[in-house]
């Protein structure tokens, strides 16, 4: 009864084996004859050249849109001398808002105080040329601050996220 068992086992493992190795050289063979392996190279190098068109079309965007920014952000410069261009990365330009309508459009996550003639307006620090609105190398001040005033949804038209710092110079808070 042993023997038969033992050798139901061979069988077995010698039957799997077999079916193991037909199995890899069926997939070997259609790869050397030149089938799938070949085909999909030819996409994957097809697939590649046009993602290399679409990377240079794009490139080849913003660089015309840069350059039309670039322009844009060069009037804006000698327009609105609040930034040397030295700054350029950390505030590239800066605009007054009414805080009510700030915070009207905006959560800031904590209930503000009432506006009052000292607190009744915020101010947008544009890291980035790319974020200063179109509107803004026109903008002038009419009460002589040197900062121009703008509302809240023209001045947020390019930017992605916004950073809120809130501040107070209430030595009652720890802001």
């Amino acid at each position: 009864y042993t023997s038969l068992s033992f050798i139901i086992v061979l069988i077995g493992c010698l039957c799997f084996y077999a079916g193991l190795l037909y199995g890899m050289h069926v997939n070997l063979g259609s790869s050397t004859a030149g089938g799938d392996c070949d085909n999909n190279s030819q996409q994957v190098q097809k697939l590649k050249r046009q993602i290399q068109e679409l990377q240079l079309h794009q490139n080849q965007k913003n660089n015309n849109n840069n350059n039309a920014r670039g322009n844009i952000n060069n009037s804006i410069n000698h327009n609105n001398n609040l930034f040397p261009t030295t700054t350029e990365q950390i505030a590239s330009g800066m605009v007054r808002l009414n805080r009510d309508e700030f915070a009207s459009q905006f959560d800031t996550g904590v209930p503000l105080d009432q506006s009052e003639r000292t607190n009744s307006e915020v101010l947008l620090i544009y890291q980035s040329p790319n974020t200063i609105p179109q509107q803004y190398h026109n903008l002038q001040s009419n009460d002589g601050n040197p900062i121009p005033f703008m509302d809240v949804p023209s001045s947020v038209e390019n930017c992605e996220y916004l950073n809120v710092i809130l501040t107070s110079k209430d030595k009652k808070r720890n802001q």
